[in-house]
């Protein structure tokens, strides 16, 4: 069971990714997006997908899973499902600086 919600939890991720890639100010079809990807598409939608929206993803992606992972840690470290940056003044420290 453990591994089909792993297996479900990658293809919903891939499936975001690849839809955040295609929709935007220009929208490109999924084979375009595809084609891109492998080296084969045209250059405007190369840069596109290469330069502009796949580094945007792949750092929405990494900042999504740190921040679960950080708070995973703070719940974790203070024994505390309810945990919040607010509870350490994490919060009001950021505001600060």
């Amino acid at each position: 069971m453990r591994t089909r919600a792993w297996v479900l939890l990658f293809l919903t991720l891939t499936l975001a990714a690849l839809a955040a890639i295609a929709f935007g100010s220009v929208s490109l079809s999924l084979s375009t997006v595809v084609d891109a990807l492998m080296g084969r598409g045209a250059a405007d939608a190369e840069m596109i997908v290469r330069v502009l929206r796949l580094p945007r993803v792949a750092l929405g992606i990494a900042v999504g899973a740190g921040l679960g992972m950080s708070g995973a840690a703070l719940q974790a470290n203070l024994r505390n499902a309810l945990a919040e940056p607010y509870l350490l003044g994490v919060s009001g420290g950021a505001a600060v600086g």
